[in-house]
């Protein structure tokens, strides 16, 4: 995958790009346009993604370690085995959104929105204000 470690792409219109694999830590996408994106297994470690739209990604595989994604949208998008650790995601949209052993251990979850979604196994240890539908979960 390409290396885009550091790479500004604020207000970016990403959609339907194909990101599989990429090294995009420390990546500033605010505000970017990823719907429809193909980022699996993409790194987005310590990335600065407020506000970002990933509606409808294939997100499977993502590691997102203590990425910054305060209200970002990932409304239907597909985050397998996706790596949220640490993340800031307070106000994201998750509605619709497909996870399968999704690891949000230790992020922030502050208002974020999980409406209407398709969970095989969630993990939310340590994580701070898990909504409380799903405090039944890992």
């Amino acid at each position: 995958g390409a290396i885009l470690r550091g790479t500004d792409f604020s207000n970016a219109d990403l959609s339907r790009t194909n990101l599989v694999n990429a090294k995009l830590n420390q990546a500033i996408l605010r505000n970017a346009d990823l719907r429809a994106a193909k980022m699996g297994f993409a790194d987005l470690s310590w990335s600065r993604a407020d506000s970002a739209n990933f509606s409808d990604a294939d997100m499977g595989w993502v590691r997102a370690y203590a990425a910054g994604m305060m209200g970002a949208n990932f409304r239907g998008a597909k985050v397998p085995l996706a790596q949220f650790s640490g993340a800031e995601l307070s106000g994201a949209n998750f509605s619709k959104a497909q996870f399968q052993r999704t690891d949000f251990t230790q992020s922030n979850l502050e208002g974020a929105v999980f409406d209407d979604i398709d969970v095989e196994e969630v993990y939310f240890r340590a994580a701070r204000n898990v909504p409380a539908k799903l405090k039944g979960e890992n």
